[in-house]
């Protein structure tokens, strides 16, 4: 989101969305998304004490490592 909406904003007074905005973005979100998951599993105890419901709380190491 965070680089889609950089550009959608940088290319004013177009205002447009191109793909090769969205394929910049995509590696982006995964490295993004594979460091929540990882903190996420390294935290699991301590957020199950905390009542934090992460998804690797609520279904599981096995689901964290999975995704």
């Amino acid at each position: 989101m965070a680089v889609c909406g950089t550009y959608f904003l940088a290319s004013s007074p177009a205002l447009v969305l191109p793909g090769k905005a969205l394929w910049a973005a995509t590696p982006v979100g995964f490295l993004a998304t594979a460091i929540i998951v990882v903190n996420n599993l390294r935290d699991r105890k301590t957020d199950v004490k905390a009542h934090k419901l992460t998804l690797a709380v609520r279904f599981g190491a096995t689901f964290a490592r999975t995704e």
